[in-house]
């Protein structure tokens, strides 16, 4: 039979053991607590990297299309003065052609 000190010691040491054992779950649930908030914060800023790239892009073809409009927009000014041209042109045309036909007609 085992005497009362080495059972003393061994249920000590199973005592330590458990100890030792709950310490360290905890420990490894922090740990991957911990792993889990790292793994979400990479899953984020790799997200956010990759909308700031696609928003630089957005960007950039926002910048070509101003570009491209600011062009037609001085096309289309450009159109309307003529028109407004042709259009005091026929004015006048017409009024000398009116005359013609008062000519004539006399």
């Amino acid at each position: 039979m085992m005497s009362a000190n080495t059972m003393e010691r061994s249920r000590e040491t199973k005592e330590r053991l458990t100890e030792n054992s709950i310490y360290l779950l905890n420990e490894i649930g922090k740990l991957v607590r911990q792993s889990n908030k790292n793994s979400n914060s990479q899953e984020v800023l790799v997200k956010s990297a990759k909308l700031f790239c696609s928003q630089e892009n957005s960007l950039h073809n926002l910048s070509t299309n101003l570009k491209t409009i600011s062009k037609l927009l001085t096309n289309i000014e450009s159109q309307a003065i003529l028109t407004c041209q042709s259009a005091e042109l026929t004015g006048e045309l017409r009024d000398k052609v009116d005359n013609i036909n008062r000519v004539l007609k006399q």
